[in-house]
């Protein structure tokens, strides 16, 4: 499970999003699913482009970092990541 006390650094430079949860089901050893739908929603597809450089930063405020300006947001599931839509982040999603 994500903890608050998990800190790394962020260097993306205008990669795309699924690079990028690529890097952090690597870094932190978590699986992410993309909501397919979610993306579909704000208009935005997986090569969306993520530039963000922070110096060692909690993995939940990284998280918020990144997806809020693109209209995404991430919800922690039963040992997963899902990135899903302001609009549809509002509810728990159990497995």
């Amino acid at each position: 499970m994500i903890t608050q006390f998990l800190f790394f650094e962020i260097n993306f430079n205008a990669q795309p999003l699924s690079g990028v949860v690529k890097f952090l089901e690597q870094s932190i050893q978590i699986p992410f699913f993309i909501d397919v739908k979610a993306p579909e929603d704000e208009s935005i597809t997986p090569v969306e482009q993520i530039t963000l450089n922070k110096p060692p930063t909690r993995v939940r405020d990284s998280l918020t970092m990144m997806l809020e300006p693109i209209g995404l947001k991430y919800v922690i599931g039963t040992e997963t990541v899902i990135i899903t839509s302001g609009k549809t982040s509002g509810g728990t999603i159990r497995f």
